[in-house]
C-alpha cells in the first residue's frame, strides 16, 4: 500500500480488451459486470458487458496517463488499478436455464 521508491511504469498506455462469448444451449447468465467507468488523475478505466441474444460482448478498457507516480500519490495510484482489478469487473456467472428441464 505504500512504497519506499517511485513507482515507474511503461506508459502512457492504452490497454484494451474485447471479447464475445457464446452461452451454450440449456444456460443463462446469473452475473455479468455492470458498465461502470472511472477517472482519476492517474487515468481512467472503463467495464462495459452487454448481452445480444446468446451472445455476451465484454469489453474492459485501461488508460494510463502518467509513467511515473511519486511515494505520495502512489496510494491513490493503487486504488486506480484494484478498482479496475476486482472480481466482479470481469466474472461472468452462468446457470442451467429453467426451460432446459435439467
Amino acid at each position: 500500500e505504500s512504497r519506499e521508491y517511485e513507482f515507474v511504469a511503461d506508459g502512457p498506455f492504452t490497454l484494451v480488451r474485447e471479447y464475445s462469448i457464446g452461452l451454450p444451449p440449456g444456460w443463462d447468465v446469473a452475473y455479468m459486470p455492470e458498465h461502470e467507468t472511472f477517472a482519476c488523475e492517474h487515468g481512467r478505466w472503463m467495464i462495459d458487458c452487454t448481452r445480444s441474444g446468446n451472445t455476451l460482448h465484454l469489453r474492459r478498457s485501461l488508460t494510463v496517463d502518467a509513467s511515473s507516480v511519486g511515494t505520495g500519490g502512489y496510494p491513490e495510484f493503487r486504488r486506480f488499478f484494484l478498482g479496475f482489478t476486482l472480481p466482479r469487473q470481469s466474472l461472468i456467472l452462468l446457470e442451467r436455464s429453467e426451460s432446459s428441464g435439467s
